[in-house]
């Protein structure tokens, strides 16, 4: 196992939770469903960013530490022949272009294309999941009346789904079904056999926790403003998140720890 990509790893999620959490409470400064929105765009942009990460994280497990993962040199590939086209040519000739450099390098065209199908495949999984996530917290007592309510309950179902399995959407998929096992086996029967779906695990698993504690506080008549939902909820899911970001490299290190003194 690389140690520098584990060292890399640790050092950026303390930059990754404050992020989230700059977003989180900039956002709860106030109650508009514009805010929200926002702070569910905030959030999406910084797990992808924290996402990649991760994903360098799993290739220098699946990769020999001296070679360069494939992906990641045609990636390198595409974005430089792409900056050569776009500082060529005028704009209004971009599109084509681009179509025709990418038909006359098959494998970049390849490349691209399944770069389309996986974004197209984390859209529908993440989507999917935000919507399971609405009717479960409908099921347990989330208010959909009026409208404003139930929008404010979707954005809430969303934030929670892109801080839960946003990750897991991108380094797992769904490749026509051939992931679900491994969904099932990492979030339902909380078996990790790597570091990094101890990663994408302990942080879901805060969230989801967070999130319910946060509920406790909304019916009491202490009638402060930050009762209001869905306030304490998504602050709840942030804090279980960095709860279990934490714990995971409690558990990552431990286990480090227990290996060296095995192989010793």
């Amino acid at each position: 196992m690389d140690s520098t990509a584990i060292s890399k790893y640790y050092s950026v999620v303390p930059i990754h939770l404050l992020l989230i959490h700059a977003t989180v409470y900039y956002g709860t400064l106030s109650r508009g469903t514009p805010v929200l929105l926002g702070t569910t765009a905030g959030t999406l942009l910084i797990q992808l960013w924290f996402t990649d990460y991760l994903r360098r994280w799993s290739n220098n497990n699946n990769n020999n530490n001296n070679n360069k993962p494939a992906n990641d040199t045609k990636l390198g590939q595409l974005r430089t022949r792409l900056r050569v086209v776009i500082a060529a040519c005028p704009l209004a000739q971009l599109p084509s272009a681009i179509a025709h450099e990418l038909r006359s390098h098959p494998p970049l065209a390849a490349w691209t294309n399944r770069l389309y199908l996986w974004t197209k495949e984390t859209v529908f999984i993440n989507t999917t999941l935000a919507l399971a996530t609405t009717l479960v917290m409908v099921l347990l007592g989330a208010p959909i009346t009026p409208i404003s309510q139930l929008a404010r309950t979707t954005q809430l179902a969303t934030f929670l789904t892109l801080l839960s399995f946003a990750p897991a959407s991108v380094l797992l998929g769904w490749n026509q079904g051939r992931q679900k096992e491994n969904w099932i086996r990492i979030f339902s029967r909380a078996e990790c056999k790597s570091h990094v779906e101890v990663a994408l695990l302990f942080p879901a698993a805060g969230a989801c926790f967070g999130a319910w504690l946060g509920a406790i506080p909304i019916p009491l008549d202490w009638d402060r403003p930050w009762q209001a939902w869905p306030i304490t909820c998504v602050v709840g899911a942030s804090l279980g998140h960095a709860v279990g970001s934490f714990a995971s490299i409690l558990h990552s290190l431990s286990s480090r720890v227990t290996s060296s003194s095995s192989s010793s």
